[in-house]
């Protein structure tokens, strides 16, 4: 993986078991694609979660086919109201992803080409998350 702006820690998985058997790279189209939305953005970009094992994903809650698992997608923070905009704003200028998971505090980013796509999507209460047609 190479990357102007990320490392390899920041993706990996957050189970901390010595047997997970997470990818240990995302897919480099997906560490392309963010490193462009961290320069038009400007700002550093956190990324909360991105590797999973089978393990933690189910313990995040996470779709069984969720792209994390094959390193397609990722969660990165979006603390504020300003940082949604600024952060949706360059992400739909540049069509820089074509699946989009909107939470409170953060942003689902992902680039699979085996998941249904273009999506947007929402993780707030009282919300049925959809990744169907």
């Amino acid at each position: 993986m190479t990357s102007r702006h990320f490392a390899l820690v920041e993706f990996a998985c957050k189970c901390g078991r010595p047997d997970c058997d997470a990818l240990k790279e995302p897919v480099q189209n997906l560490v392309d694609r963010l490193d462009s939305l961290r320069d038009r953005y400007g700002e550093p970009i956190v990324i909360t979660s991105g590797l999973r094992c089978a393990v933690w994903n189910a313990h995040e809650k996470g779709e069984a086919d969720s792209g994390h698992l094959d390193g397609t997608e990722v969660d990165i923070a979006c603390p504020n109201s300003l940082a949604r905009y600024q952060l949706l704003g360059a992400i739909f200028a540049d069509g820089l992803f074509h699946r989009l998971g909107v939470g409170n505090m953060f942003l689902h980013l992902g680039v699979s080409t085996r998941l249904p796509s273009p999506r947007v999507w929402t993780y707030y209460p009282g919300t049925k998350r959809s990744n169907s047609p």
